[in-house]
């Protein structure tokens, strides 16, 4: 909930405990992270990613991660944030098999498309 609601300091406070689920799931299977990337968090998503324990690549019910969710939804700096991570699948498909890639140029986010064809992991086919 710290997470959704852009609560970085409760976040931090939560993260300090070993034993705390940092990959929870509500009902729709969304962890933390997916979250906050998906609104646009930055800070939160900052935080988060600090973490080891943060699975990257997690996916939602529809098979979404929070690059493609980020992507999906115009989040430029999170898109950037995200894309600072070696171990995040920059090619991951959701369950409709759209990559991020695919979902920022199909809504016309322009500086997504940019900062994505930027990176040199993604795919362009």
């Amino acid at each position: 909930m710290a997470a959704s609601y852009g609560h970085v300091e409760i976040v931090k406070l939560m993260l300090a405990y070993p034993n705390v689920n940092v990959n929870t799931r509500n009902q729709r299977r969304m962890t933390p992270l997916l979250l906050a990337a998906f609104k646009g968090l930055e800070p939160v998503v900052r935080v988060l990613l600090q973490d080891p324990r943060i699975d990257a690549n997690a996916r939602d019910a529809s098979g979404a991660t929070a690059l493609i969710g980020s992507a999906h939804r115009d989040r430029v700096d999170v898109v950037r944030l995200l894309l600072s991570m070696d171990r995040l699948d920059v090619n991951a498909q959701d369950g409709r098999g759209w990559t991020a890639l695919g979902r920022a140029a199909s809504r016309s986010h322009v500086e997504v498309v940019r900062v994505l064809l930027a990176d040199g992991r993604v795919d362009v086919n």
